[in-house]
């Protein structure tokens, strides 16, 4: 499946910040794994691109947790 680069660009922009842009990528990965498991027919086939979307997904909410409770608190106005 060829990526799909307009959808790409209009995530980046509207997620300005490093970590959004990130998600966003990430996101589109496991959007084209999932899609991946619609085309397999064999069960024990489909359960190991469900394994890799699901780990994909850990490792997404791992990060934006990472990022989150690293990211410095803005100065007060």
């Amino acid at each position: 499946m060829p990526l799909d680069w307009t959808a790409l660009e209009s995530e980046v922009e509207q997620n300005p910040t490093v970590d959004g842009s990130i998600i966003a990528l990430v996101n589109l990965y496991i959007a084209m794994v999932e899609d991946l498991k619609t085309k397999i027919t064999i069960p024990a086939d489909q359960a190991k691109v469900q394994e890799l979307a699901d780990k994909m997904k850990s490792a997404r909410e791992q990060s934006a947790a990472f990022v989150t409770a690293n990211t410095p608190a803005a100065p007060p106005a």
